[in-house]
């Protein structure tokens, strides 16, 4: 009796051994899913300085419940805390963090881990990457600075900006208050007009408006406008008036040289003589005026025999 006992024992023994030996233990299947479609931006469109949220979702393919943190980086650069998530098998969960962008490329990275092993120590469960292009908007015109053909929307084309040598980026290149559009010197911050465009800023332009008369002559002497070569607009300039004798200050056609390829002069200096001419013989008044009472006696008397007959 005790001999088969001591059998039975000893297969029982070796049946144990066996299975221990050759059985496989059964593992629990952890399967956390993300793909570039489960990674979003709360904005379609970015530029540098905006801020959006980047969303994941998570979805747990595995037959087990999944704790454990998604930490999320742009450029190798942690972004926000790490994100906790906790999901039942068959089910997801979503998390979020803040990013403000900046110009340039950026590679997102989300780092996934479980927590779910027994010796409490976080194991990498996946990994993904995006890229990500960001363009500056400089004139916050909602056109990135890459289509935008004037970046600063000053009004001056980056194209001619290029040729200028101004700033693509900035309205007022030269820093003096004066919009690159209008400022004839862009890149002098001492001058922004040139009245008489020959490239010489009125600042240091000796003669500005280029009428042949200095601007300290202009204002000391004669009274003029240093920064118009005509003061009286009567189509000759100050200097041709002072070299003629006339007033630059008066809009003395009549007496002003005429010059018949501009037809507002000689057509205004030619009604000025005959309003000059007209005012300095009085007596013309008398004999248009009798003249004109001779033509309508005329008439009337004219009319008159016609209806005799």
């Amino acid at each position: 009796m005790k001999k088969n006992c001591k059998c039975i024992f000893c297969f029982s023994a070796v049946l144990i051994l066996f299975f221990s030996a050759f059985a496989s233990p059964v593992l629990a299947n952890i399967n956390i899913s993300l793909n570039d479609s489960d990674v979003t931006l709360s904005k379609e469109v970015l530029f540098a300085g905006d801020t959006t949220k980047i969303f994941a979702r998570l979805n747990n393919l595995g037959d087990e419940d999944v704790l454990g943190y998604v930490i999320f980086s742009d450029n190798n650069k942690q972004i926000g805390a790490p994100q906790s998530i906790s999901i039942r098998n068959g089910t997801y969960d979503d998390v979020f963090v803040d990013w403000k962008v900046t110009g340039g490329d950026h590679k997102i990275e989300l780092t996934v881990f479980d927590t779910n092993s027994s010796n409490q120590n976080p194991r990498k469960d996946k990994v993904l990457q995006k890229t990500y292009s960001i363009d500056s908007d400089s004139d916050g015109d909602a056109i990135g600075d890459k289509l935008d053909p004037d970046d600063d929307n000053d009004g001056v084309p980056d194209e001619q900006e290029i040729k200028l040598g101004t700033n693509l980026l900035k309205t007022d290149t030269d820093g003096d208050g004066v919009n690159d559009k209008i400022d004839a010197l862009p890149l002098d911050k001492t001058e922004w007009r040139d009245t008489n465009n020959n490239g010489v800023g009125d600042n240091k332009d000796t003669d500005a408006d280029g009428d042949e008369i200095s601007n300290a002559d202009e204002i000391k002497t004669y009274g003029t406008n240093p920064l118009n070569a005509d003061s009286d607009a009567d189509s000759v300039t100050d200097g041709q008036e002072i070299k003629n004798g006339t007033d630059p200050n008066k809009k003395d056609v009549g007496t002003d040289p005429i010059n018949f390829l501009n037809p507002n002069q000689w057509q205004a200096g030619f009604m000025n003589s005959i309003g000059s001419f007209l005012k300095n013989n009085d007596y013309l008044y008398y004999a248009l005026g009798g003249f004109s009472l001779l033509v309508i006696y005329w008439l009337f008397r004219k009319k008159g025999r016609r209806r005799r007959k």
